[in-house]
């Protein structure tokens, strides 16, 4: 029973490089707009004033072009592990 040098195998399965026509084919296409969210969040905050808030921002940020009630907006519906 001869041996083969240890040049001669070949490399082991993981060691290999994937096929040319996979690199590059694989995950999520972000560019695509992959893993986008459907569904705009809205406040879990039970204080009615925050509430209230929402709904004036909701409002004006729609019935105006005012960039600061949008911002204001979104600020009011962040998590707060965002803010």
């Amino acid at each position: 029973s001869r041996r083969t040098p240890a040049a001669a195998l070949p490399p082991p399965p993981c060691a290999r490089a994937p096929p040319p026509d996979v690199v590059g084919k694989m995950g999520i296409d972000l560019e695509a707009g992959g893993r986008t969210w459907t569904k705009p969040r809205v406040t879990k905050s039970q204080n009615p004033y925050i509430r209230l808030l929402v709904k004036l921002y909701r409002f004006l940020a729609r019935r105006t072009d005012s960039k600061f009630n949008k911002v204001i907006l979104k600020r009011l519906n962040m998590t707060r592990k965002s803010r």
